[in-house]
């Protein structure tokens, strides 16, 4: 019985640690995640095309959706939607406004996403 005890108390500590996987995200990834920067730069950001994105907000829904809507100097907007999935603190995104696909990953509230051509941070609001 003595041996028993031990043995219980070390299963119980090991399936906390695993509840808390350090490799899960930190925050609750669903909400507004704001752009901090593109690229490396801070906003607003001037594109190869002229314009500049001055703001842009992603939301990711608790369904495995999200909505993204990118504002520019020019007044003008650009909205994306599609799902997406998380695997640890790695974050895929599917694109069905262009239809492909990119990836990301998430540290804490910092979201960070690579779709090829650009590198977005993104800040939990």
């Amino acid at each position: 019985m003595k041996l028993f005890v031990p043995i219980i108390a070390v299963a119980m500590a090991f399936a906390t640690a695993c509840a808390n996987d350090a490799t899960s995200p930190s925050v609750s990834i669903q909400g507004t995640w704001t752009l901090r920067t593109l690229n490396g730069q801070s906003l607003p950001v001037q594109l190869n095309n002229g314009a500049a994105v001055t703001y842009e907000q992603r939301t990711l829904n608790s369904d495995g959706t999200y909505t993204d809507v990118v504002f520019f100097s020019s007044g003008n907007s650009s909205n994306e939607f599609g799902s997406y999935s998380v695997n640890g603190n790695s974050i895929t995104f599917d694109d069905q406004t262009d239809n492909f696909s990119y990836t990301g990953s998430i540290s804490g509230n910092v979201l960070t996403a690579f779709d090829g051509s650009f590198t977005a941070v993104y800040q939990k609001s």
